[in-house]
């Protein structure tokens, strides 16, 4: 006889997949698991710790798919025996093909689980309730949002309630809606909840992820199944986002970049990462793996399901109140509308919703033209519902229902299933957002007077215009962003294909075009503005990204080493300020150009561009 290693259940020798759990098997039963990544074979072990001995089979429900490929009666018979005779019980989804993964208040996940739990050896099932989600306050379930300072008004219901589930499977997922901070546990330190769920959970090695073997991270245990989610610029690090153009996320002991792919969450592990003070950028290894865990929205709560792993997560905030946390039960949020939306609901451009000293929540909404209304009254359902009342300045109550997901200090989305409105920016972001591209990484724009702020959006607003100005002078047609002022040209201009060193043609174009830079941003009313002018190497996504890394490292080099020599014909006085503030830097395809239908524009991202980074206060 030899034992499936994911579940432990017994079988003859001759079986290939597992009659329990459905696993393809291998030679001795190992299971044969599914790699994580594209190009490297990666072990995930099935068993969940090197410390664990369990000589029962663990049953780990199967939610919301089949149960093999022998036929159901066949597996009903052994998997009740071997149940029996082991002395544990199965719960699960008993093949349903559609069946919602939330748990209500009591931990159950909606299944007929009744003779699960009555099983003739009198045990409930093995895996923990909270691995399906924390249990909710009861107030929770329907939580009213408004102003204790005011009467709220009373909250109107539209005539037809909206369905949420019909909108979550409507919905086209985006990265921006797996924002803010979602846990497992009520206290983020419960060690016995965290243990428990690495039990249940594949793991990799550091060495796995690429770690060296004489790296000290090659022996850390990452577990797939997480007891965290948290992404986000507010969430994890704004200037990580704002550097690398990429979503970031810590998921449990992983921190990669992630895609959203229909229903998937698809994570690229990423190892080095630190900040690099002499490029002013991020530098990281991005590992070759790829971790799919499939997702579902309700509310507050987050289920990611790995294989028949699963694990519920719920948004901070929600959670029962600890007492070494008790900031995790506040719920807090204070959101803006996008400043250059062109949709948005009932013309609210604000939404403020916190929790006071008293632990009252408390609530407001601002309107486009500047009207606040502290009278606001809304309610939040675990489906997901969200129903909004507020009065505007005329006094008329208005009112609407929509979908919310909950993103914490990255605010709120609301969402019909067509339209998705984002509120995901807070009142500093309103100035920032002028300047943010401009700014060296390693500065804090929350720690900058604001007055200093304004006036380098000012400044700035003036040179860009500058720059525009005189290139149309000279009959250069340019693009200038004008929000972070980059300058883009196209590296086919520059380089002859899969080629570094620039073309007579590029050089006679970037001579004219660096002179005309220089009169510019090296002007006496620019003086000590601009700290850096940045040289960033892109390329397309075909090839290795370490082949086009460095690519696109040696055509920034290129560049600059042009424009400081003789033979860009520019003055020694440009020279000379150039090789003090000029800075290569190669991105390989962290920076892609997208078309209009969201797919990468190979000819685009070709690119090589200039930005220029400033001195604030």
């Amino acid at each position: 006889m030899k034992f499936c290693t994911k579940c432990g259940m017994g079988m003859d020798d001759s079986a290939t997949v597992c009659i329990n759990c459905g696993a393809k098997l291998g030679a001795e039963g190992i299971v044969e698991q599914p790699s994580l990544t594209n190009s490297q074979e990666v072990e995930v072990k099935a068993e969940a710790s090197p410390k664990k001995k369990k000589k029962f089979p663990i049953w780990i429900p199967i939610v919301g798919g089949g149960i093999g490929i022998i036929g159901v009666l066949v597996i009903a018979a052994i998997v009740l025996v071997v149940a029996i005779m082991a002395g544990g019980t199965r719960g699960g989804s008993g093949g349903k093909e559609k069946e919602s993964h939330i748990v209500g208040n009591n931990g159950n996940t909606g299944n007929d689980n009744d003779n699960a739990n009555n099983s003739n050896s009198g045990t409930t099932n093995d895996l923990p309730d909270f691995l399906r989600g924390p249990d909710l306050p009861e107030d929770v379930k329907s939580y009213v949002f408004y102003d204790t300072d005011k009467t709220p008004v009373d909250i109107q219901y539209p005539e037809e309630s909206i369905n949420p589930q019909e909108i979550y499977d409507s919905l086209t997922y985006k990265p921006e809606m797996f924002f803010g901070n979602y846990i497992m546990t009520d206290t983020f330190d419960d060690n016995e909840k965290i243990n428990t769920l690495k039990e249940y959970s594949p793991y990799i090695t550091g060495l796995d992820l690429g770690y060296s073997e004489d790296d000290y991270r090659s022996d850390y245990i990452h577990y797939i199944l997480p007891s965290c989610l948290e992404a986000g610029p507010h969430t994890v690090e704004e200037r990580l986002y704002e550097q690398t153009g990429l979503y970031w996320a810590s998921v449990g002991s992983f921190f990669g970049y992630y895609t959203v792919e229909g229903n998937k969450f698809i994570l690229t592990p990423v190892i080095n990462l630190d900040y690099d003070n002499n490029l002013n950028k991020y530098v990281f290894t991005p590992t070759d793996m790829k971790i799919e865990y499939e997702f579902e929205f309700s509310g507050p709560y987050l289920v990611l399901k790995y294989e028949e792993y699963y694990v519920t997560l719920l948004a901070e905030g929600f959670h029962e109140p600890s007492k070494e946390y008790t900031y995790q039960s506040t719920v807090s949020v204070d959101a803006y509308l996008n400043y250059d939306s062109e949709i948005w609901i009932k013309g609210i451009r604000e939404i403020s919703i916190y929790e006071d000293n008293d632990g009252e929540i408390i609530m407001w909404v601002s309107d486009l033209d500047g009207h606040t209304d502290h009278e606001a009254n809304a309610e939040y359902k675990s489906d997901g519902t969200f129903t909004l009342t507020w009065t505007n300045a005329e006094g008329e109550v208005k009112a609407f229902q929509c979908v919310c997901i909950f993103c914490g200090k990255d605010g709120l989305i609301f969402t019909d299933g067509n339209t998705s409105i984002y509120y995901q920016y807070d009142f500093m972001d309103y100035d920032e957002i002028f300047i943010e591209d401009n700014v060296s990484g390693d500065v804090d724009l929350d720690n900058v007077d604001s007055e200093a702020i304004k006036d380098a959006i000012e400044k700035k607003a003036n040179l860009l215009k500058d720059l525009a100005a005189a290139y149309e002078a000279e009959g250069m047609n340019v693009d200038i962003d004008e929000n972070s002022g980059e300058i883009t040209l196209d590296s086919t201009v520059l380089f002859d294909v899969n080629e570094y060193e620039i073309s007579s043609e590029g050089k006679t174009f970037l001579s004219k075009f660096i002179k005309i830079y220089c009169d510019v941003v090296f002007d006496e009313k620019y003086a000590d503005f601009v700290s850096n002018i940045m040289v960033d190497g892109h390329t397309d996504t075909n090839g290795s990204y370490e082949k086009n890394l460095t690519l696109s490292q040696n055509r920034a080099d290129s560049v600059k080493k042009f424009c400081i020599s003789d033979e860009a014909g520019i003055s020694s006085e440009y020279k000379s300020e150039l090789a003090k503030t000029m800075i290569a830097a190669g991105y390989s395809y962290d920076k892609p150009i997208y078309d209009e239908n969201g797919d990468v524009d190979m000819d685009a991202s070709r690119r090589v561009s200039f930005r220029f980074l400033i001195n604030l206060g």
